[in-house]
């Protein structure tokens, strides 16, 4: 059988000139191959896109058969942080190493980044509402109460303020469920948000750990886009999710942003040790803090190479951490990583994983899991150009080698996802939510809201 220069046999009779760098155990390497190309470490896909809804990618996981699946929601009607108007979530699984994609039939089968299950079984859920609507023409007494509230303009007639967490708990595996708001026991927040996304942990001796950001009334300032200077808090129980301990991780002030350091992208080991990207804004530098006590203390926070809006970690089977992130704050637009084997004090050069997205906005949340052949594959969310040119959200994968070795069978998958195209399954319309919330900071998000009263 003869083989293309692009197969296995070719390869193996080519002529190669390597350039390794042997950085703590990675090996970059850079190969000018004669017969097959320097990108067959990687391959890329489009995972879903539709004209009929916007996509979001919200949590990635690897199962221990390869099979990767994606908790994503779809919106179909007016989309801001505040509002989703017509919203539905889906998981979706690739059982082929990403090629391919399809809807799943079960619920989501992975961890839960809100859920804690205790050594004794009882179930601990965090949850927030996110921004709270109310009518525009509240905007003025909410800025009196002392909260930071984002007018959403006089086109969408709402305004919004954030600073809710809420703990539900369970003693009979859900049936029944015991809920209560635990954001007073912080004190008042002028603008006070539940990471997003969560990432809710359990220690070893019992502690559940969760992470939010925040500043308090006196942090005003108008020189901030989020109306402060903003602070990052881990939040620690140790009694089952009843009362909360809050502690600070680093001064919003050593940030170069006026914004201060806002959302919070941990890594949490069963032992208590934390390492923590922290954002400061959209392009802006990333820093990084690291704690050995399960939050109580916390190292200087450090700056990285990292420029992203979300820089997201993952801890690789190895020890090392991997840092997922997006590139928007000038062309090529993409997606890119960097690994760090001792938690932030030294990072590898970068790895670009996509440089193809035509839009900056709308790049986000770059998630990675790790197979069990020691390949990575990286989700995000970005958007398109048609050829009619308009624009479209899309999700996006990357499987890719990180010493850059050739994967096996790199062009058959590149070829069924070129057959395959681009998929967007049709969904029933959900309905339309109410554009106000009709619960208060001291209401659950789990409850039901009050009905409303026609005229």
């Amino acid at each position: 059988m003869k083989s293309s220069k692009t197969g296995w046999a070719g390869r193996a009779r080519c002529r190669r000139m390597l350039k390794n760098v042997l950085f703590a155990g990675l090996i970059v390497c850079t190969c000018a191959v004669e017969g097959w190309s320097e990108e067959a470490w990687k391959y890329d896909v489009e995972v879903i896109s539709s004209p009929r809804y916007v996509v979001n990618n919200y949590q990635t996981w690897c199962d221990g058969r390869d099979r990767i699946w994606v908790r994503a929601g779809l919106n179909f009607g007016e989309n801001t942080d505040a509002y989703h108007a017509r919203h539905v979530m889906i998981v979706l699984v690739s059982k082929d190493l990403g090629a391919s994609w399809q809807v799943a039939k079960t619920h989501w089968p992975g961890p839960r980044d809100d859920l804690t299950v205790m050594p004794d079984g009882m179930l601990v859920e965090t949850g927030t509402h996110h921004w709270l609507r109310h009518p525009r023409a509240q905007a003025a007494a909410l800025q009196e109460r002392g909260y930071y509230v984002w007018d959403l303009g006089e086109k969408a007639g709402y305004c919004a303020i954030l600073g809710s967490m809420w703990v539900r708990r369970s003693v009979d595996r859900g049936k029944t469920w015991r809920e209560f708001p635990v954001h007073g026991q912080f004190g008042f927040f002028a603008r006070l948000a539940v990471n997003s996304p969560p990432h809710q942990r359990l220690l070893d001796d019992g502690t559940i750990v969760n992470f939010m950001h925040g500043y308090r009334p006196e942090g005003r300032s108008s020189k901030s886009d989020l109306g402060g200077l903003n602070h990052p808090f881990v939040v620690r129980s140790v009694d089952a999710g009843q009362t909360w301990r809050m502690v600070q991780m680093a001064d919003g002030k050593l940030s170069p942003s006026p914004r201060g350091f806002n959302e919070v992208y941990p890594v949490v080991w069963p032992d208590g040790k934390i390492f923590a990207m922290i954002r400061t804004a959209a392009g802006g530098q990333a820093f990084s803090v690291a704690s050995a006590d399960g939050g109580i203390t916390w190292s200087k926070v450090q700056p990285t190479p990292i420029r992203a809006k979300h820089p997201n970690p993952t801890r690789l089977a190895d020890g090392r951490v991997v840092c997922s992130y997006q590139r928007r704050f000038a062309a090529p637009f993409g997606v890119r990583a960097r690994f760090t084997p001792d938690l932030g004090k030294t990072w590898s050069p970068e790895v670009v994983l996509r440089d193809d997205v035509p839009v900056a906005d709308g790049l986000v949340q770059p998630q990675t899991v790790e197979l069990s052949d020691g390949t990575l594959f990286t989700v995000f969310t970005g958007t398109k150009v048609v050829k009619t040119g308009g624009r479209r959200s899309f999700i996006g994968g990357t499987r890719w080698a990180p010493d850059r070795r050739p994967l096996p069978g790199v062009d058959q998958k590149r070829r069924a996802i070129s057959r395959r195209g681009s998929w967007g399954p049709s969904f029933r319309l959900p309905p339309l939510t109410p554009r106000f919330n009709f619960r208060t900071a001291d209401q659950s998000p789990w409850s039901k809201p009050p009905a409303v009263k026609k005229n």
